[in-house]
């Protein structure tokens, strides 16, 4: 009764207006006047977050991109010697090139400024992955040393494999 007939809830001040108003129109209780899924895709507000995201990607395909005059590499590298240097910071670079499909990890997502549950979607042969909140997009070695990790927990980081 409580969601169908009492007063529709308050997004909290600590959002943004947009946020606020998005959500009030989300929460109508008549449908008709709720926007459709492409009409909220159009929102300044959403844009924004879908911005960031594809810059976030953009950037990560040109990390994993070789250099036009690299030759190609047989077999799967070293760690160390994939990509180049692992970028400042790079935490996990002993860790990269080693996962397996379906191996729980977790990935530094800069949209979100935290990191996120992910599985290894696929490897290919020179230790770059893909995971499941990356669709299609291959991290190389680099961008694994800073940005992926083994599932942090119970397990004191040791890497465990399973499906989300």
């Amino acid at each position: 009764m409580r969601i169908t007939k009492g007063p529709t809830p308050e997004i909290p001040t600590e959002y943004s207006v947009g946020i606020r108003m998005l959500g009030k129109e989300l929460l109508d209780r008549d449908p008709s006047r709720r926007p459709p899924a492409a009409e909220v895709l159009k929102k300044p507000v959403v844009q924004e977050v879908v911005r960031k995201m594809l810059d976030e990607v953009k950037a990560e395909e040109d990390a994993a991109a070789p250099p036009a005059d690299a030759p190609p590499r047989a077999g799967a590298p070293a760690a160390a010697e994939a990509g180049g240097s692992a970028p400042s910071g790079a935490k996990y670079v002993r860790d990269a090139g080693s996962y397996r499909k379906n191996e729980v990890v977790e990935y530094y997502s800069e949209t979100h400024k935290e990191w996120l549950p992910a599985s290894i979607t696929n490897v290919d042969a020179e230790g770059r992955i893909m995971l499941n909140v990356k669709p299609n997009v291959w991290l190389s070695l680099d961008v694994q040393g800073s940005k992926v990790r083994p599932k942090q927990g119970a397990d004191q980081g040791q890497p465990q494999v399973g499906f989300l």
